[in-house]
């Protein structure tokens, strides 16, 4: 599932879909991939991608296979299970067989797809949310896509790979995306453009409803209050952007916030950490197809 402009590696024992000639991979909803992508005897497979340039691929799911999401430079922003999330270099996002997802760029990004078999030895069935990508388990991933093993040596290295899956020791922070249809307006605006300014009460103008309205459904879908949630969003979104290149400041402004401490200020209350901290080091630059 490679669209053009992209590099696409992948493992013994894994069936590609044929690369797509779109220019940018926007796509109408797929419908379920029925066929098994990881083949006998194998446990897992991965593909390894390389983006070009702002990139989607629009709803779709294994129904055979668990995926695991997986970025080594730049961020991936992924929607599943009614959440929004940002993905970035050490960290994973699992995706239990059969669930609808959405993955998107919006620079050039270099990132792992690995599928697991649904009964692989301990996997069981576990749910969408975080996992912890070790250096220890992103090594070996790519070392099985990379060299050319014996089929021992795979699954062997398969069962290695499958004791280091394990959920995330912090949670990564996530999103929820309300699906009332009277906050559609609100909710694709916010998520088009999370630095939107406008007020609870403009919103609500915009929309033909009452504040007290949108303040009961939103917080019958988020538990939390209209400031907090586009709060929670803006930092979601800037941690795409930091991860992308983007400077402190300039995060700041693109999200909504008129002060760079105000936005420090704010990303901390909601990660923990100061935006800084995010940045992820510098990394090989090298394409994929050169290492």
């Amino acid at each position: 599932m490679a669209p053009n402009g992209e590099q696409a590696h992948s493992a013994t024992g894994i069936l590609l879909a044929r690369a797509d000639s779109a220019p940018r991979a926007t796509r109408h909803p797929r419908q379920r991939e029925s066929r098994q992508l990881v083949q006998d005897p194998h446990l897992l497979g991965s593909v390894m991608f390389e983006t070009a340039s702002e990139t989607l691929w629009s709803l779709h799911n294994h129904p055979c296979e668990h995926e695991l999401l997986w970025p080594l430079t730049g961020a991936l922003t992924v929607t599943a299970a009614g959440r929004i999330s940002t993905v970035l270099p050490g960290q994973g996002a699992w995706l239990r067989a059969g669930e609808g997802h959405e993955v998107s760029t919006r620079r050039p990004t270099r990132f792992g797809v690995t599928f697991v078999r649904t009964d692989a030895p301990g996997i069981g069935s576990p749910a969408t949310g975080t996992s912890a990508v070790t250096p220890a388990l992103r090594e070996l991933l790519i070392h099985m896509n990379r060299e050319q093993l014996d089929l021992e040596a795979h699954l062997r290295l398969q069962r290695a790979c499958l004791d280091l899956m394990t959920p995330a020791r912090m949670p990564r922070p996530s999103v929820p995306v309300p699906q009332d249809p009277r906050l559609t307006p609100l909710v694709h605006g916010l998520l088009e453009d999370c630095g939107d300014p406008r007020s609870l009460h403009e919103w609500a103008e915009e929309l033909h409803l009452s504040t007290r309205t949108i303040s009961r459904a939103l917080h019958a879908a988020t538990g939390m209050p209209f400031s907090r949630w586009r709060r929670q969003l803006r930092i979601q979104q800037a941690q795409t952007l930091l991860a992308d290149g983007e400077t402190v400041t300039s995060t700041a402004w693109q999200v909504g916030y008129l002060s760079t401490s105000a936005f420090v200020a704010a990303f901390r209350t909601v990660t923990g950490v100061t935006p800084a901290t995010l940045i992820p080091p510098d990394v090989d630059q090298t394409p994929l197809a050169d290492r």
